[in-house]
């Protein structure tokens, strides 16, 4: 039962580190920077990205920062037409 204790508040207290509104600007610029390098270095790279942080809250806070330092990124560029894969009928 101790170490489920400790492990509580260990998560406790990362949950308070990353959702510092701070840290998690420098996270959007770094994840900016980095993105923006590695799609220069290999313009025929897929462009998309997937982040994953502790708690929905942060991904939100991070998503909005994202949209009020780099408004392009939320701009449409194209327009995929979904298609519907139906199972083959034999």
């Amino acid at each position: 039962m101790r170490n489920v204790e400790a492990s509580k508040r260990a998560m406790s207290s990362m949950e308070v580190i990353l959702a510092e509104p701070l840290r998690l600007e420098r996270l959007a610029v770094d994840i900016h920077d980095h993105y923006v390098s590695a799609c220069d270095q290999d313009p025929e790279r897929t462009q998309k990205s997937y982040d994953c942080l502790l708690k929905q809250s942060h991904c939100i806070y991070l998503l909005l920062k994202f949209k009020d330092k780099y408004p392009e990124w939320f701009e449409e560029k194209e327009k995929f037409q979904m298609m519907l894969l139906h199972p083959m009928k034999n």
